[in-house]
């Protein structure tokens, strides 16, 4: 929007200009009381206004720019002190957190799937050796009734003849029922980890949208992506060597590919 200054000039150039017009038709017109000197007076008014609209435009472009330059310098500097106050490591600590606590849970759902896992099998095994031991009567009878000739009507072999010891179970995914009281069933850690990452970031569909297209590509991009964005998150998550030469050469692969292998030490070395 132009300043006052600028319109009122621009707007006394237009009067002058309309009034040339009509002082110039009335001479076409014959009109007797219209003199050269008032002619060319109103041309210098005109030439006198242009001018004007000139410098009004000109000190106009001249603020627009000192302003610019104002805000341009108030600008670098803000970048300057922003980058000079940058503190990640509020971030690192809370990201190295974040690891630690979804290790835990991996762990602690790992173990809970291990003790699930153990006694579903032995459930399993139970239910195959009573069925087993089922047919095999059957089998005893069948050949009994056969020799003597004598009608036999077998006994049904249940499916679950583990319910005598008030269980039941499957081994894939695991899950233990105990009958009349309830049932335990194996859980991923990575679901859960997908939930709790989920619950975090609730209320902001962006940022979970963000998280789903992240988790859905390369996870290895992803953590070298963000290590490059946030200065420090990559010494923060770096192995050590202790953790390399422990670490299994599937972990070591997708450690290398994020950049997160010790200082020095290249794919392999340590195996």
């Amino acid at each position: 929007m132009l300043p006052e200054t600028v319109t009122t000039a621009e707007h006394e150039l237009t009067e002058a200009r309309a009034l040339l017009d009509a002082l110039t038709e009335r001479v076409r017109d014959g009109d007797p009381d219209i003199t050269p000197d008032q002619l060319a007076a109103q041309r210098e008014l005109i030439g006198f206004a242009e001018l004007r609209v000139t410098a009004a435009q000109r000190k106009h472009a001249a603020g627009v720019a000192a302003d610019r330059e104002q805000r341009g310098q108030a600008i670098g500097q803000a970048a300057r002190e922003l980058l000079d106050a940058d503190d990640t490591q509020p971030i690192l600590d809370a990201v190295q957190a974040a690891v630690d606590a979804l290790r835990h849970l991996a762990r602690v759902a790992g173990d809970r799937n291990d003790s699930i896992a153990s006694v579903a099998k032995d459930v399993v095994a139970m239910n195959e050796e009573l069925r087993g031991e089922a047919e095999a009567e059957n089998r005893r009878l069948a050949e009994a009734a056969a020799k003597s000739r004598t009608g036999s009507v077998l006994p049904d072999v249940p499916s679950w003849p583990v319910d005598r010891f008030g269980v039941r179970a499957q081994t894939w995914p695991a899950s233990v029922t105990v009958l009349h009281q309830g049932r335990t069933q194996h859980v991923h850690s990575g679901e859960l980890a997908a939930a709790a990452l989920h619950m975090a970031l609730l209320g902001d569909a962006g940022q979970q949208e963000r998280a789903r297209v992240a988790l859905a590509g390369q996870p290895n991009l992803t953590i070298g992506r963000v290590t490059q964005q946030v200065p420090g998150l990559a010494d923060a998550l770096r192995y050590t060597l202790e953790e390399w030469q422990a670490a299994t050469p599937e972990e070591r692969r997708d450690v290398f590919a994020q950049g997160r292998q010790p200082e020095g030490v290249t794919y392999g070395v340590g195996a």
